[in-house]
């Protein structure tokens, strides 16, 4: 089992009607467990995407196996990272700034009420101002493409984009060579105070509402997923990929909101 640094993870709206095959590491307490046992944690549901990147080596194509959720979503193209060792995770992907990886869209990766989006992250280029992309699914900000994205920005927070319009900042400062978790968690059903929800290693962090639009329900979108990397607008010129610096680790999104106990659970994975 891999040592707890930090930790980050997403969650959104209500799941979709059909669960998709497992994704992650089931979790739960022993059949003979007394009252006080921790609930049981199930990691496996509503699992749409799972990159371990913690393979020995990466196939002829220089990319990770790919999904571990038991979704069949197609070749991984992209820039390659490299795996390598580390040693207090053991084999995570290895990011340069120029890599990314890139998931053709399937309806698999959609998730309109609820959603939840998680992974360890060693930044290593922090400054303050450059964006690095850990999760997105848009080829552009703002031109309907954009379903949703996780990111280190400026002030070296997180960031949350959901749909085109609503954007999110967190109020941790994160550190370089530092691994933490990060997850975001998103519920359309909630007020609008708890919808979207921030977690650094475990613990809630508040969130400023930057933009404000309608997330009432997340769009779909035939953009790629894309790990490691965030395109920026086509406006830039000229048009970036805006990448992450440092290594990642065990990417995961669910279409569902996961609950406090299952979050906590991840940060000891």
């Amino acid at each position: 089992m891999k040592r707890r640094l930090l930790s980050l993870v997403v969650v959104v709206g209500s799941a979709l009607t059909a669960a998709i095959a497992a994704c992650g590491n089931a979790r739960s307490a022993a059949p003979d467990a007394g009252p006080d046992a921790p609930p049981a944690v199930d990691l496996d549901r509503g699992c749409i995407y799972r990159a371990k990147l913690d393979e020995t080596a990466w196939g002829a194509t220089g990319k990770p196996v790919g999904d571990a959720c038991g979704n069949d979503l197609g070749a991984i193209t992209g820039s390659a990272a490299t795996p390598v060792n580390d040693a207090t995770r053991g084999r995570v992907g290895a990011f340069s700034g120029s890599a990314c990886i890139d998931i053709a869209n399937s309806s698999a990766l959609h998730a309109t009420t609820q959603l939840t989006m998680s992974a360890w992250i060693r930044p290593t280029a922090l400054n303050g101002v450059d964006s690095n992309g850990i999760i997105s699914k848009r080829t552009d900000r703002g031109d309907a493409s954009e379903e949703y994205g996780l990111f280190t920005w400026t002030g070296n927070h997180v960031w949350i984009d959901l749909g085109e319009i609503d954007r999110f900042q967190g109020a941790a400062v994160l550190t370089n060579n530092v691994w933490t978790h990060v997850a975001a968690v998103y519920d359309a059903a909630l007020p609008d105070a708890d919808r979207v929800k921030l977690y650094i290693n475990g613990v809630r962090d508040p969130l400023t509402h930057v933009n404000i639009g309608n997330l009432s329900q997340l769009p779909t979108h035939d953009a790629p997923l894309h790990l490691g990397c965030t395109p920026a607008p086509k406006s830039t010129t000229p048009p970036t990929l805006q990448t992450f610096q440092g290594n990642l680790d065990d990417i995961r999104i669910w279409n569902r909101a996961l609950t406090v106990d299952e979050l906590l659970a991840l940060t000891k994975t």
